[in-house]
């Protein structure tokens, strides 16, 4: 496989795995920004923003450019991916930003609207790339 798609996957992992993280730590109701892991929240929440950022990169560069991938509907869609991807990133850095991250903090970061639209995309993304580059044998 390419390595840059890879990545692209890596990617993906990153921030699935930060958003059951992040479901977890919002149920339990924890105020002290450690995860069940003893792992702190604003750290995970870095490693999502990284990998949001590295959306673009990914979307931008690399992905669009690989032959297969140009084809009409998948550079459209990519756009989209992207913005969608700049919007969860945003909201990300906002709650950075806050001295705090409650539980209540993450919990409506897991409910914003574009955090759930970027999970959806990056579903849709997933399985469109992964079929287009067994249908191709890349």
């Amino acid at each position: 496989m390419n390595s840059s798609f890879k990545d692209f996957f890596d990617c993906i992992d990153t921030i699935e795995i930060s958003y059951e993280q992040m479901l977890a730590y919002a149920a339990r109701g924890a105020d002290n920004e450690l995860l069940a892991s003893g792992e702190s929240i604003r750290d995970l929440l870095v490693l999502l923003a990284n990998a949001l950022d590295s959306l673009e990169f990914f979307t931008k560069m690399e992905i669009e450019k690989h032959e297969i991938l140009s084809k009409e509907g998948f550079s459209d869609f990519f756009g989209i991916f992207y913005r969608d991807a700049q919007k969860a990133k945003f909201a990300v850095d906002m709650v950075l930003s806050s001295k705090t991250i409650s539980s209540q903090f993450v919990d409506n970061l897991n409910a914003s609207y574009h955090l759930r639209t970027l999970l959806t995309s990056l579903f849709l993304v997933n399985d469109a790339v992964q079929a287009t580059i067994r249908d191709a044998g890349d």
